[in-house]
């Protein structure tokens, strides 16, 4: 029965989003005139893409390079061009930098021969410092935006061709500059769209594969559009059921699979018009500098949710600088390294907004409402729910998140009093609950606590998040008591939730990381749940280690999102104990591991 209704809040949703076509049509139109006024005495400046060609110091550039890379950049012009159209803004696209007829590449030698290079990001980290030394003067890559092609791709004598290149892309929120990698290959080429009888084998980061010339030029430019969007600022999502009958797929979830497949019978590939919107925003669109470099700032207000005829309606209240203008709902599900999120997009008209969205799917689930300013950057509002029934929201649990959420959101932004005072009017109104808990919680943060001594303390209980350490080294930030840390402009959140469970006694311990504790045997049981804060990328992985007086004392398998594992040992006699953790691969990037209710007993 449930299924059944999903599916008529589907079809009811299609059909209502094919007769309002033309209403989203003119709603791109009115967002567009707010772009155009904001920026019409600013917009004269040519900011144009950057290309960079990177090869290793034992092999040229791949045969044929600026041709080719000149038919691929333009083709992908085109694309964005015809689809901002489509979408109902100007029709405008990227500015490529040119040489003549030819696309302008700035070809850099790199230091190390082939074998020093491959994907993960430590080595586009390692080409671009190359870049940045062999391009001073030249490109500001704190400034510009800029595609890179790697040209790092041998063949060997079985004509199987490996890529050792970097192909993901670092945009940001703020516009005010974007990176992004591409590997490029002789094969690599538009005249290869339709050559669905030729075969092509190669290696990369993911395995060996075997598919047709057609399928993998498809995929490889597309890849370099994808990556391009990532490097401009655009976030994953895919396309809605209906959107995918009539359009193909969303170019920024899968559709650099389905790239210019129309040429061979297929649907093709398509912007969404949430991608659409935030480019038509971006500064190489707009052509002005106006407020690039402001830092964009929200408050948010009156945040509500109900149920919707297709199944959720979202309203509230929000300012901003630079000015707001539009925002964008990600109703994403979890898993899926964002790619599986629908978007739904409304003007903000004097503060208020409303969206309504559909097409959910059972289990938890994210809801990202990006407000678009007119700078072009955006800031966010992250809010976790379920679906029961008919796959639709859990009403109840949203409002009850945001009761605590816009506390949260005070009392990271520093403004401690304004936190307390929102937590105790929203506790007069629900002082029971998971939410509840969470309020009385955060006032507890901003109250003086004075930390017990373990070799002293009189507690038969006592949790080592409020006891003295000797000594506390984490892997990103500085150490934490009880809450997460959000220096340096992580602001993912306060209270510290694993798997769901909210635990009020925790240690912020990013991999890798080593915390000290002096028992001087006078403690018995050491307990404790370990895990990834809630919210950590796929890519997170985290071991735990308890030592005493030196001596490994347990050790948890990798753990990674969603994965938690407990801890109870015997610890009487020890004197020194430590807690430490490692990320348990090659580097440490979303090792957010936290010792969760970490106890220690008599």
């Amino acid at each position: 029965m449930t299924r059944f209704i999903a599916a008529i809040l589907i079809i009811v949703a299609g059909t209502k989003a094919v007769q309002g076509a033309d209403q989203y049509v003119q709603l791109a139109r009115t967002l567009q005139s707010r772009i155009d006024a904001f920026h019409r005495k600013t917009a004269d400046r040519e900011h144009r893409l950057r290309l960079v060609y990177f090869h290793p110091n034992d092999a040229p550039p791949q045969k044929g390079y600026r041709e080719r890379i000149t038919r691929i950049m333009l083709d992908i012009r085109k694309f964005i061009c015809l689809e901002m159209k489509r979408n109902g803004f100007h029709d405008r696209s990227i500015r490529i930098e040119m040489d003549g007829d030819l696309v302008k590449l700035h070809v850099v030698e790199g230091r190390d021969g082939t074998d020093a290079y491959n994907y993960d990001q430590r080595y586009g980290a390692k080409i671009l410092r190359e870049l940045r030394s062999a391009l001073k003067g030249t490109i500001n890559f704190d400034r510009d935006y800029v595609l890179t092609f790697c040209g790092i791709c041998p063949q060997d004598d079985q004509g199987v061709y490996h890529f050792r290149s970097p192909y993901y892309g670092w945009g940001g929120s703020d516009v005010r500059r974007g990176m992004c990698f591409a590997a490029d290959c002789e094969m690599l080429d538009t005249k290869h769209f339709t050559a669905t009888n030729q075969t092509f084998r190669y290696t990369e980061h993911q395995g060996p594969f075997t598919k047709t010339l057609a399928a993998f030029n498809s995929l490889y430019i597309g890849g370099i559009a994808h990556e391009l969007g990532h490097g401009l600022g655009l976030p994953h999502n895919r396309e809605k059921p209906w959107e995918k009958k009539k359009l193909g797929r969303a170019l920024m979830g899968s559709g650099n699979f389905t790239y210019r497949t129309e040429q061979v019978g297929g649907k093709g590939s398509f912007l969404t018009r949430a991608s659409a919107l935030r480019l038509a925003a971006h500064p190489m669109f707009t052509g002005s500098d106006r407020q690039r470099f402001a830092n964009a700032r929200f408050k948010l207000s009156d945040l509500n949710f109900k149920k919707g005829r297709t199944g959720l309606k979202v309203t509230g209240h929000v300012e901003g600088s630079p000015e707001i203008f539009a925002v964008i709902g990600y109703t994403d599900p979890e898993g899926g390294s964002n790619y599986d999120a629908y978007t739904w997009i409304s003007e903000v008209k004097n503060g208020r907004f409303e969206i309504n969205v559909a097409s959910h799917r059972r289990g938890p689930h994210e809801l990202r409402l990006n407000f678009c300013h007119l700078n072009g950057s955006f800031t966010k509002f992250e809010l976790p729910y379920n679906t029961g029934d008919g796959y639709l929201p859990k009403i109840d649990g949203m409002n009850a998140w945001w009761s605590h959420g816009r506390v949260e959101q005070l009392y990271m932004a520093g403004k401690r009093k304004e936190a307390v005072a929102l937590a105790k009017r929203n506790l007069k109104q629900n002082a029971e609950g998971q939410a509840a808990d969470k309020l009385r919680h955060l006032i507890h943060l901003t109250e003086k606590t004075k930390l017990e001594d373990l070799s002293n303390s009189k507690a038969t209980r006592l949790s080592l998040s409020n006891a003295k350490w000797s000594s506390a080294k984490v892997g990103w930030g500085r150490p934490a008591r009880n809450h997460y840390y959000t220096g340096n402009g992580i602001r993912d959140g306060v209270c510290i939730e694993l798997n769901g469970e909210f635990h009020p006694q925790a240690i912020y311990a990013h991999a890798p990381a080593r915390h000290v504790f002096q028992l001087n045997k006078r403690w018995r049981k050491f307990t404790a749940t370990v895990g990834l804060k809630d919210g950590v990328g796929p890519g997170g992985t985290g071991v735990f280690i308890v030592r005493g007086d030196g001596r490994e004392l347990h050790r948890t398998k990798r753990l990674g999102p969603k994965q938690t594992a407990k801890i109870d040992l015997d610890v009487s006699g020890i004197s020194e104990l430590q807690l430490i953790t490692e990320s348990g691969k090659q580097g440490n990037g979303g090792c957010w591991t936290i010792w969760g209710s970490p106890y220690v007993a008599r």
